[in-house]
């Protein structure tokens, strides 16, 4: 009877607390630097072959959720011609060893983890939704408050029409946006292919 007192006052106990605002659900920490209210204005330049294509976009993160970014993405230039089409969407914060920030929402790596550390590696990650796994090699280099991702690897086999790709990120490790990045791939069998992100003003 004493037992049963006991485990009837402890779980009163608990009910009355979580009443209070004691146990309430505890949000993931910020896996970004980049904060809701941040907005950034974006010339993304295509090259292909001969052929150069700018495109113009702003995005403004509307919430963090752990290393979850969303935002609204509004371009107003597509090759070349003036357009206004907005979309809501969400990347995750940009590490080179997690497959998800390759892939997850709009998988822009317009983001970058907080939680990165400087020095040299390789990592097997997918980098689009249902690829083959590919090894990768990457550095990352921190300087002024500016990090440096710069990657290199192989996406094909001998079987299939297969390119080297490159990317050059660079960001603002304060806000955690991507201030300056290329993406090149380089193979014998198709056009040259690099892809530009310049940001061009940002707002808090």
């Amino acid at each position: 009877m004493v037992t049963v007192i006991v485990i009837g006052i402890l779980v009163a106990s608990v009910l009355i607390l979580n009443y209070l605002g004691f146990f309430q659900p505890v949000a993931p920490p910020p896996g970004t630097n980049a904060r809701s209210g941040f907005s950034a204005d974006y010339d993304y330049v295509t090259e292909v072959g001969a052929v150069t294509d700018l495109n113009k976009f702003t995005v403004s993160v509307t919430r963090i959720d752990g290393s979850k970014v969303y935002f609204t993405y509004l371009q107003t230039v597509s090759t070349n011609t003036t357009t206004s089409s907005s979309q809501d969407n969400y990347s995750i914060a940009f590490d080179p060893t997690n497959s998800e920030s390759y892939t997850a929402g709009s998988a822009l790596p317009l983001f970058v983890s907080n939680s990165l550390s400087e020095g040299n590696g390789t990592a097997t990650v997918a980098t689009s939704a249902g690829a083959v796994p590919v090894p990768i090699n990457y550095s990352i280099i921190t300087r002024s408050g500016q990090m440096q991702i710069s990657l290199r690897y192989y996406s094909g086999s001998k079987s299939q029409v297969g390119a080297y790709i490159t990317w050059s990120l660079n960001y603002n490790e304060t806000t955690g946006l991507l201030e300056r990045g290329s993406i090149s791939l380089v193979s014998t069998l198709f056009a040259y292919t690099n892809l530009t992100y310049t940001m061009t003003s940002f707002q808090e």
